[in-house]
């Protein structure tokens, strides 16, 4: 309390000093934090697969950074083979697991593009298959219409009665009609199936190269993992995130 005895430091000169305190205070504080990462390559997606609650990274200046689940951490409930526990797991062995797998699916995928690319010549034929078909149906429309065109002339002329004219026109504009309606359905076969082996080279191409990385990145992360869920016993259960199922079959 002020003024019970005589002050060894006047109060100005404990202001200065607990405000020098406060600022080295800080100061190391902030030192420590630079150097203190907050997420890791994996961070938000850690998955405990028990609970399904995304886990929490721990950095840990003289131990191995770890991830764990805080579902039971603080709660008083049962804990058996089927609930998280808390455990820690290194964030390190995580790491390694998921670029094994990464670079196993890069070996699939630098396969299954060779063979796509080598399949693709059988799909060329299958194309100017498709491209001679929708050519004869074209010219079958031609000729449906020619056909009309001469009956309408016919009939016109006198040379054709009106029945005869109503029945020829209504013949050919039915095939007319079913030819246009092939013709756009292989048309839109041929597009997607374009489309389909330009976005299946292009995505087994990418993976390739990100799996040759001698180590995990987030580039390599966000492209190809859609979330690690993580079990006991170093189970872990990776799901892709691959926009087709193009390493199947």
């Amino acid at each position: 309390m002020p003024d019970c005895h005589e002050a060894i430091v006047t109060e100005e000169e404990y202001e200065q000093a607990f405000e020098q305190c406060r600022i080295m205070k800080e100061k190391r504080n902030k030192k420590y934090n630079q150097h203190r990462p907050r997420r890791t390559v994996l961070s938000g997606f850690c998955v405990c697969g028990y609970c399904n609650r995304t886990m929490h990274y721990e950095y840990r200046k003289s131990l191995p950074d770890i991830f764990y689940c805080q579902t039971t951490r603080y709660a008083d409930v049962p804990v058996d083979e089927n609930t998280c526990d808390c455990r820690q797991y290194e964030v390190d062995r995580i790491n390694a697991a998921v670029l094994k797998a990464i670079k196993q699916i890069g070996e699939l995928a630098e396969r299954k593009y060779c063979i796509v690319k080598r399949d693709n010549s059988g799909q060329k034929e299958a194309a100017t298959k498709l491209e001679r078909e929708i050519g004869q149906l074209r010219q079958r429309i031609l000729q449906k219409k020619t056909e009309k065109q001469d009956c309408y002339e016919r009939y016109i002329m006198e040379e054709a009665d009106r029945n005869q004219y109503l029945a020829v026109k209504q013949a050919c504009d039915a095939e007319i009609k079913a030819a246009e309606k092939k013709i756009a359905e292989l048309s839109k076969e041929m597009t997607m199936q374009a489309k389909v082996d330009d976005e299946q080279l292009k995505e087994l191409e990418n993976i390739s190269l990100l799996a040759r990385e001698t180590a995990l990145t987030k580039e390599m992360v966000r492209a190809m993992v859609k979330e690690v869920r993580v079990y006991r016993d170093d189970r872990y259960e990776i799901k892709w995130n691959f926009k087709n199922c193009i390493l199947n079959g």
